[in-house]
C-alpha cells in the first residue's frame, strides 16, 4: 500500500448518526446509487481513457454521470443536514449548506482523496480540494449545475474530468457515511483516506 493517503475518514458521519431510525434509509440509498453510477463510469472507459490528456472529453454519457452522481450527492447530504440540525422540509438547502456540516463534521474535508485502482500509474483525486482555499466552489459541482440547469449552453461541462470528481465526491461520502458497511465493493478506487502532506501534484489525475 502506497503512503500518499492515509487514514481519518472511514465511518466520520456513520459513528454520529448509526443509531438514529432514519439513517438506514440514508445508507442504503447511497449504497444502492454509487453501485449503480460507478458501473456506467467504468464502462465509459470503454470508449474514452480515463487519462489526464482526456480530462476535457465531453459527451452525453459523462454529462450523465455527472447528474446522477450530483443528485444523489446532495439527495443524501440534504438528509443529512435536515435531520441533524432538524431543517424543516420548506426551507431550500443549497451546496454552501452541505459544505458547511461537510466540513463541521470532517475538518480536513479538502484533503479527502480517492486512489484509482486501475492505471498503471498512481492517480489521485481530491474532488474537495478547492475548499482549501477561501471562497473557492468546488469545480465538479458548479458544473453539475451547470450542466442540470443549463445543458444546451454548458454541455461542455458534461467531461471527464467533472464525472470522475464527482463519482470521486461519492466515494468520498460513502466512506465516511459508512456504505462500505453494507453491500458495496469500490471498483473504480482502490482506497479513500486523507492526503497525505507532501504528496507531490503529479501523483494527482488533475493537478490544476
Amino acid at each position: 500500500m502506497n503512503g500518499h493517503l492515509k487514514s481519518g475518514l472511514v465511518n466520520t458521519i456513520y459513528h454520529k448518526f448509526a443509531g438514529e431510525p432514519w439513517y438506514g434509509e440514508v445508507l442504503s440509498y447511497l449504497s444502492q446509487r454509487y453501485n449503480f453510477i460507478e458501473d456506467r463510469t467504468m464502462g465509459s472507459f470503454r470508449y474514452v481513457d480515463c487519462h489526464p490528456a482526456n480530462r476535457g472529453t465531453f459527451s452525453f454519457e459523462f454529462a450523465s454521470i455527472l447528474r446522477d452522481a450530483g443528485s444523489a450527492f446532495s439527495s443524501v447530504t440534504d438528509k443529512l443536514v435536515r435531520h441533524s440540525r432538524r431543517v424543516a422540509v420548506s426551507q431550500i438547502l443549497s451546496m454552501g449548506d452541505y459544505v458547511e456540516w461537510l466540513k463541521e463534521m470532517i475538518p480536513k474535508l479538502h484533503l479527502a482523496a480517492a486512489e484509482l485502482s486501475f492505471p498503471l500509474e498512481e492517480r489521485l483525486l481530491v474532488p474537495f480540494k478547492s475548499l482549501g482555499e477561501p471562497d473557492t466552489t468546488v469545480g465538479w459541482w458548479k458544473a453539475y449545475n451547470n450542466v442540470k440547469h443549463a445543458d444546451i449552453d454548458m454541455y461542455q461541462e458534461g467531461n471527464l474530468e467533472h464525472a470522475v470528481s464527482s463519482v470521486a465526491g461519492l466515494a468520498v461520502l460513502c466512506s465516511v457515511a459508512g456504505s462500505l458497511l453494507v453491500p458495496v465493493t469500490m471498483r473504480l478506487f482502490r482506497k479513500v483516506g486523507l492526503l497525505s502532506s507532501g504528496t507531490k501534484n503529479e501523483k494527482l489525475m488533475f493537478s490544476k
